[in-house]
């Protein structure tokens, strides 16, 4: 049902912003220029809505650096109402996990996730333990491969781990993640069928049957 709601509300966000353009081009000259005035905070909030989801921070900010705060405060409050911007926060929340389910698909890390979700206003996520490291041994898999071939555990040293922890860091995973990502690995290397990445249900099991996933700071 969401689902829903949200696509409505984006087919009517994309309409209204049609609409606004029209108008827009209307008051244009033969050369290009507008011919007066400029527009107004609700066609340019109509404009960004119309690209992808914003927060009402993230709006705020944006309209910031051509509009006065009362005029900004009233088009963030039309569009609230109109339900285009999250008004409470379950709205916020929901926002919150749409953006962050969009940057678990690009295998982004939770500390990269939040620090993006706080820049927006937006609430920060707690996911699995087990989803992060899923994550990242599916991204070394696919960046290392190559070099943990057949690789005897004994010899995943010094100069390896480090190129695997730098490369997590980058992608914004937790040092804690890391550290379990580096446990991990050598395990995978000496499999005589070759590397090959846990499922989420493996980790499960091998945490309920002594595997820690957590790991002291």
């Amino acid at each position: 049902m969401e689902s829903k709601v949200n696509g409505k509300n984006s087919a009517e966000r994309k309409s209204a912003a049609g609409k606004s353009a029209g108008r827009s081009s209307a008051g244009r000259n033969s050369s290009g220029r507008r011919s007066s005035g400029r527009k107004s905070a609700k066609h340019r909030l109509m404009d960004l809505l119309a690209r992808r989801d914003h927060s009402p921070k993230e709006v705020r900010d944006k309209l910031a650096e051509t509009f006065e705060p009362e005029e900004i405060e009233e088009a963030v409050a039309w569009a609230t109402e109109k339900s285009w911007l999250p008004g409470d926060e379950d709205g916020l929340r929901a926002l919150a996990d749409r953006m962050s389910e969009a940057y678990h698909r690009r295998k982004k890390g939770a500390r990269y996730i939040n620090e993006k979700l706080r820049r927006r206003g937006l609430p920060e996520i707690q996911p699995p333990m087990e989803l992060e490291l899923e994550k990242a041994l599916e991204l070394v898999n696919n960046k290392f491969q190559r070099m943990f071939q057949g690789k005897p555990q004994g010899e995943f040293g010094l100069a390896e781990r480090v190129k695997v922890q730098r490369f997590l860091l980058s992608r914004g995973f937790d040092p804690s993640v890391v550290r379990q990502v580096l446990q991990e690995v050598p395990r995978q290397c000496s499999n005589q069928r070759g590397w090959r990445c846990p499922s989420r249900r493996s980790l499960r099991l091998r945490r309920r049957h002594g595997f820690s996933m957590e790991v002291d700071e």
